[in-house]
């Protein structure tokens, strides 16, 4: 029975090894499946993680590269003089644009963090008031304004966009870290699978080993993935400091702290003002003043960056020599998360040479103002000389008119003056149908007069006459010698009966006049009213006719035509 029972032991032994193997095995089965499992999970999650963070980081190159090479291609455009080549130059400012924010695009899609998305949005902010600045620069370039263009590129356009840069480059610092730390949680979800797999048991160390350098395989490829993407993100911050140094040998660059103590100065700014680095830092900016500013300038200037503001303005400073230099000088304040300055970067384009053209310009133009009130004294001077000449001259001419339209002897109308008025006389009367008449009168027996007391004093008496007859006539009414003792008047606005009237009025103040060395004597006057059909000729002549009727019928009288 001892055999039996022995194989039985050795049965049940084996049944219960058998058993604790199919159960070790069973367990073993278990264990590696589910440390699989856990594995692939871990691996699929990091294949996302992995995936996503190098999307984010393309990205975020891609726009910052965009940028970056934005700033150089606009400062190119204002330094060449090739139209073409500023075409080009400008359609690839342009692609750039594109370039920048279909990058963004895709950044934007991707699960992103609140700070992502807090630098996202002010990279935004600070994209918006750099492409306008930057879109200036460029409508300058092509109106041909290329000072103006180079001051708003470095004053304005360049610390703009230097700040988008600065964002984009706080969005890479902060990738990087997150990259880091991706790849220490990929090291410790390795360290993690390996503790795991060695506690599955040791009937299961081949396996987990050859699982665990599977996995390790695997995750020294996302490792080296990661730092490769550190590798791109460190040559990103080689391309920053070197655009840092482009920055250095184009302008004057200084940052100070937030209590105004000098930390960083570049090589421009020691040339400028003559002192050494050493010199500087550590220094306030008040080493630099030169007194030439009013406090409360100053006082604006810290009440604008204190407050988060970006200031521009014009600063005099004094180099070591003593010698001024001024500045187009742009203080940027940085903020931290509390939105306080923890330091300000001033950046600064030298003007001197500008300031003392300015200050040429500006004794040239006093001098000029003084030769002008020289020259404009002189000209008024010449000017009234001329104005007295011309003066001069016009009553110069007036006299001659009056000399031409004159009659020398008795000082009214002449012939020739008569002739003129009788023809706008009457076209002024049929124009607006107005009644004009025409009084043609002599001295009766003139001839006697000049035969018994001499021309001189037939002269006196045409002279005398003349004085009596202008004296009782109407202002507008026209009165001239005709020739020798014959005159004429004419009625302006005047019918046959007026006309009439003062002719007989003339008449009697003749006749009763005393004349000189002479005494009593007649005039005989003939009266034409004008017609539709009338000519000067015509009123003339039957003016005459009336006068020879009125002669004929016995002289001292007056004939109607």
């Amino acid at each position: 029975m001892q055999p039996e029972a022995n194989n039985a032991t050795q049965i049940t032994a084996t049944r219960w090894i058998a058993a604790g193997f199919a159960l070790t095995i069973l367990l073993m089965i278990s264990l590696i499946s589910f440390g699989l499992s856990r594995l692939n999970a871990i691996s699929d999650t990091l294949d996302g993680i992995v995936n996503v963070e190098l999307a984010a980081i393309e990205s975020i190159y891609a726009m910052h590269s965009s940028a970056r090479e934005r700033s150089l291609v606009l400062n190119d455009i204002t330094n060449t003089s090739d139209p073409f080549e500023r075409d080009e130059m400008t359609q690839r400012f342009t692609e750039l644009a594109g370039t920048f924010g279909e990058a963004r695009r895709r950044l934007l899609n991707l699960s992103l963090s609140e700070k992502e998305k807090a630098l996202l949005e002010k990279q935004r902010q600070f994209t918006n008031v750099a492409i306008p600045l930057q879109l200036q620069v460029i409508e300058l370039i092509h109106a041909g304004e290329i000072n103006a263009a180079q001051r708003q590129l470095a004053l304005n356009a360049i610390p703009a966009q230097n700040r988008v840069i600065a964002v984009l480059k706080e969005l890479l610092d902060h990738e990087l870290d997150k990259s880091s730390a991706l790849a220490e949680e990929v090291r410790s979800k390795r360290q993690q699978a390996y503790v795991f797999m060695l506690s599955s048991g040791v009937g299961a160390i081949l396996l987990t080993i050859a699982i665990l350098f599977s996995v390790n395989r695997r995750m020294s490829g996302l490792i080296s993935q990661l730092m490769g993407t550190t590798g791109q993100l460190r040559t990103a911050l080689k391309d920053i400091e070197y655009e840092k140094l482009a920055m250095n040998k184009h302008a004057i660059v200084s940052i100070t702290d937030a209590d105004g103590r000098i930390t960083y100065v570049n090589e421009m700014l020691t040339k400028a003002c003559g002192y050494s680095r050493d010199e500087l830092i550590g220094q306030n900016h008040r080493l630099l003043k030169s007194d030439h500013h009013p406090p409360a300038f100053f006082e604006e200037m810290w009440k604008t960056i204190l407050r988060g503001d970006v200031w521009q303005g014009e600063l005099c400073n004094r180099a070591k020599n003593g010698s001024y230099c001024w500045m187009a000088t742009t203080i940027v304040p940085f903020l931290d998360d509390a939105g306080q300055p923890y330091q300000y970067v001033a950046i600064r384009t030298d003007i001197t040479n500008m300031k003392d053209a300015e200050k040429i310009l500006l004794r040239d133009k006093e001098q000029l103002e003084v030769l002008i009130q020289e020259r404009a004294g002189e000209l008024t001077e010449a000017n009234k000389n001329l104005l007295a000449e011309i003066k001069r001259r016009q009553e110069l001419e007036e006299d001659l008119r009056t000399l031409a339209s004159t009659d020398k002897l008795t000082g009214i109308f002449n012939r020739r003056a008569l002739d003129e008025a009788i023809r706008k006389e009457i076209e002024r009367a049929k124009r607006y149908r107005h009644p004009m008449s025409l009084i043609l009168f002599d001295i009766d027996n003139f001839k006697n007069i000049n035969d018994v007391f001499g021309h001189q004093v037939g002269d006196a008496v045409l002279s005398e006459l003349s004085r009596l007859v202008g004296g009782k006539i109407r202002v507008h009414d026209v009165f001239a010698r005709w020739g020798g003792e014959e005159f004429v008047i004419l009625g302006v606005s005047s019918d046959m009966d007026g006309c009439l009237r003062l002719a007989e009025k003339l008449r009697g103040i003749i006749e009763n006049h005393s004349f000189p060395d002479i005494g009593k004597m007649s005039c005989s006057f003939g009266v034409a009213v004008l017609h539709d059909d009338d000519t000067a000729v015509s009123l003339v002549k039957r003016a005459d006719e009336a006068l020879y009727r009125a002669k004929q019928g016995g002289r001292n009288r007056v004939q109607a035509a």
